[in-house]
C-alpha cells in the first residue's frame, strides 16, 4: 500500500538515503534478536540506523539487542522511556519512537531521510528495505507493507481459530477490494493489500512533519 499526498513537491529519495527504523519494545528479550537479525540481512543495511525505544523494560531486551547489533552493519541507538499513567499504551510508545527517529535525522542533517517502523516481535522480509525504497523512489510519501502470521506459531493455534482467522482475512480482503474499486485513492489503486500496520510502515521525513507525526491512539494504533 502506498500513499501519495497531492499537490506537495518533494525530492525523490535515492537508494542510499539515510533511514532510521523506529522500534518500540517492552520486555521483548525473547524476540528482539530475530527482529534485529532480519534488519541486518537487508540489502544496504549499512545505511540504516535502528532506534530502539525501551519502554519500561524489566527484562533483558537491552542486553539482547546490544548483543545482536554488535556485529550488524547498521547502527543501534537506544532510547529509554517510562510512560506515565494515561499514556502507557502502544500508540504513545510508537509515536515517541518515531519522533525520536525524526529528530535524529534532523540533528544529523538528513532533512530528506526516511522513517521506517516495525514491531519488536516481527521479522521483516529480506527485501523489505529495498521494496520500500523502490516505492518511495516512485513518488510515494508513505508505504505500508503487508504483515503475515508466523506459520510456525499459527500452526500451534486450535484448528477452529485458524479457520475463523482465514475467514476474517478473506472477508477483509473483499471489503478492501470493494473500497478500492468504488472509492479509489491516487497511488493506492487496486490491486493492493488492505493493511496499514505499524509492523511495516515507512514515510518520508518531510511528509511525517507535515502530517504532524503519529496520532497517539490508545488502541488500534497499527490499524
Amino acid at each position: 500500500m502506498t500513499v501519495l499526498f497531492p499537490q506537495i513537491a518533494s525530492r525523490t529519495p535515492s537508494p542510499g538515503d539515510k533511514a532510521v527504523v523506529a522500534i518500540p519494545a517492552r520486555n521483548e528479550a525473547a524476540r528482539i534478536g530475530a527482529c534485529l537479525d532480519a534488519l541486518a540481512a537487508q540489502r544496504d543495511a549499512a545505511t540504516l540506523t535502528v532506534l530502539l525505544l525501551l519502554n519500561g523494560c524489566t527484562d533483558a531486551t537491552e542486553a539482547v539487542a546490544r548483543a545482536h547489533a554488535a556485529g550488524a552493519p547498521f547502527r543501534l541507538v537506544l532510547r529509554h522511556a517510562v510512560l506515565p499513567p494515561g499514556q502507557a499504551h502502544a500508540g504513545e510508545a510508537r509515536g515517541r519512537a518515531m519522533d525520536a527517529a525524526a529528530a535524529l535525522l534532523e540533528r544529523e542533517a538528513q532533512p530528506d531521510g526516511l522513517l521506517l517502523t516495525t514491531d519488536a516481535d516481527s521479522q521483516v522480509a529480506p527485501d523489505w528495505l529495498a521494496a520500500t525504497r523502490a516505492e518511495l523512489r516512485s513518488g510515494a510519501d508513505a508505504v505500508a507493507g503487508r504483515v503475515d502470521y508466523d506459520p510456525a506459531e499459527t500452526a500451534c493455534l486450535p484448528a477452529a481459530l485458524r479457520q475463523r482467522m482465514a475467514q476474517e482475512d478473506s472477508y477483509a480482503a473483499l471489503l478492501a477490494e470493494l473500497e478500492a474499486r468504488l472509492d479509489p485513492v491516487r497511488g493506492d489503486g487496486w490491486p493492493r493489500h488492505r493493511m496499514a500496520s505499524g509492523a511495516s510502515l515507512a514515510v518520508r521525513l518531510p511528509a511525517y512533519r507535515r502530517a504532524g507525526g503519529l496520532p497517539r491512539l490508545p488502541v488500534g494504533e497499527d490499524r
